[in-house]
């Protein structure tokens, strides 16, 4: 049987690492009323955004829910620096 030692701080990095990498695989799911509000965008500018394939969705019965990643990265691809 082999023994390891690993320094305390040595856990707290990993432990960071893997809080980091939960925060970037974890999926957020917002539904249709909540998107409009984060994108700050209209009902019809939405339906828009489906239809065109712009943003991923799933449907749940009656609801539709998007990642809140895919809702970020859209901001993202609009983004301009003003610099």
């Amino acid at each position: 049987m082999d023994f390891a030692l690993i320094k305390t701080d040595d856990i707290e990095a990993l432990k960071n690492e893997l809080k980091a990498l939960h925060n970037t695989t974890s999926h957020e799911w917002l539904d249709n009323e909540e998107a409009i509000k984060f994108l700050k965008i209209s009902k019809r500018t939405m339906f828009r955004y489906r239809r065109s394939g712009k943003l991923a969705f799933s449907i749940n019965g009656r609801k539709i829910y998007f990642k809140k990643s895919d809702l970020s990265e859209l901001l993202e691809n609009y983004y301009k620096n003003s610099g």
